[in-house]
Parts: C-alpha cells; structure tokens; sequence
C-alpha cells in the first residue's frame, strides 16, 4: 500500500444526479430499522460505472490496498470504504493461502448497521482488487471506540482500516524482502492486513520476488562502495529508486527496503536525482 493523498478523481457530476431518488429511499427504510442492517439489493449501482476515473490516480488501476495490477490482471471493483449496507466483524483468517481462489474460512459476527447514507458519496470510493474487497475485506470495518451514525461525527471516528486516498501508509507498515511478508507497526496497520488478506500467501511470493531484485540492486550499490566507484553506486541507486516508483508493483516493500537498507528514503532518492547527484 502507497500514498494516494491529493490524488482522489474529481467527483462526476452525474452520480448525485442519478442518486437523488434512491437515497431518499434508502433513508426512510434505514429510517424505520434499529439497527439499519441492509443488503445489496436495495442499492443500485451507480459507481461502477465510475471505475475508469480511478485508473490513473492509482497509479495505472493498481489495488488500493495492495498494490496489484486491477487492470492487467484481475477484476476490480469500485469498493465502498466504510461499508454500505451492514457491518459484520469477522475471526481471524484460518488460512493465508489463496491459491486456486481460497478463501480465508472466517466466522462471521453480529451485524451492525452499515455506512448508509455514505453509499452513493465519492469520498468513499476507492479501486480495490477483487480478492482484497470480495474475498477478505467484505463488510468489515474495525473501529477503535464508536461508530458514527452520520457524517457529522465522522472526523471523531477512530477508524482502524487505511484509506491511503487520507492517510499515508508508510509509517504503518514493516516488510521482509526475503519472505515477502508484512507486518504491521502500528494497531492501524495491523488492522488493515488483516482486514484485507494483506499477508495472503500470493502476495508474499509476489513481494519476495520484488525483494529478489531489491537485493540484487543493493548488493551491486555495497559492491560499489567497497570499490569506490561512484557511477556504479549511482547506477545501482537509480535501479533502486527505479523500483520505488509509484507505478511499479509493491512499491511499498521497496520504498522500505531503501529507507532501512541504504538509508536513503524514497522522497530523498528523488530529489538526488532531480538535482543531478546520481
């Protein structure tokens, strides 16, 4: 997961054109239950429609979440932040391994009423690959304290779950370049891989295979500082800066790896080469 901050597409004016109707029906079903506990069938779908504005700013459609290719090389969806229709906690995934579409055998909780009346807001969309959305996130939406029944009280919502449209994600989370592994480094962190299947075993292979080259450039960078050669250390720290770019895969891994490999964080490597030091 990177930075998505400042990024969001402009919102279509159309979506709360063709919204206006529903909502209002939405609100007087939702108006009558305690809690508001709705399902798929009493929403239409007018964000899907949307889907292509969220290609560039992620970075050619990579998933919100884990930074696989949605485009290239599985279904997306335009995925609902807080969730619209029901919130439901779920038990810790039995299982890592996804291979052949695995799910992760959780136990579903009790359900609490859904971000209704956020289901047709733009601020709550993002694209998301559909393992990360359908598979393991699905209606789970972990909060530190108390949920918010209206927008007014969302700025005191101590959501768990990382929207990197608002948060950076960097600081949260800590990777291993040999296993392709993650953890988190702070409760929201945590929170968030275990939410999404961040540690699900495809991406661990994926990440490890990025960590291969990852150690390949650095050891060509120790190798260099060993023989003083300053072209190939500023060779092997573009191929490094070259893996952390916002359109590669897993450019958090390596943005980490960096920082606590070479020393070096992403933002410095950049400006290094923008000013002609490498």
């Amino acid at each position: 997961m990177i930075s998505l901050v400042g990024r969001r597409p402009a919102a279509p004016g159309s979506l709360a054109l063709d919204c206006k109707a529903i909502i209002a029906a939405i609100q007087a079903k939702a108006g009558s239950m305690a809690p508001a506990i709705l399902n798929g069938k009493d929403f239409i779908d007018h964000w899907g429609k949307h889907k292509h504005l969220f290609i560039l700013p992620q970075h050619d459609g990579k998933c919100a979440y884990c930074e696989v290719s949605v485009i290239a090389g599985m279904p997306g969806d335009v995925e609902h932040f807080r969730p619209k229709s029901f919130c439901q906690p779920l038990s810790k995934a039995k299982t890592n391994d996804d291979y052949a579409g695995k799910p992760p055998y959780r136990k579903t909780g009790i359900k609490s009423s859904g971000y209704w009346w956020l289901a047709y807001e733009w601020s709550n969309y993002l694209l998301a690959c559909n393992r990360c959305n359908s598979l393991w996130k699905k209606n789970q939406f972990p909060i530190a304290g108390t949920a918010a029944l209206k927008s007014s009280q969302l700025t005191a919502e101590h959501h768990l779950l990382i929207n990197p449209y608002d948060t950076d994600p960097e600081p949260h989370f800590a990777f291993d370049e040999n296993t392709g592994q993650i953890r988190g480094r702070t409760a929201r962190g945590t929170a968030t891989i275990e939410v999404c299947g961040l540690d699900r075993k495809s991406l661990e292979v994926q990440r490890a295979i990025k960590g291969e080259k990852l150690i390949s450039r650095h050891g060509e960078y120790l190798d260099a500082l060993v023989r003083n050669n300053v072209l190939a250390q500023n060779n092997a720290l573009r191929a490094l800066l070259d893996e952390c770019q916002d359109r590669q895969a897993f450019a958090g891994l390596a943005r980490y790896f960096v920082q606590h490999k070479v020393g070096i964080t992403y933002s410095q490597l950049t400006a290094m080469r923008a000013a002609g030091q490498m």
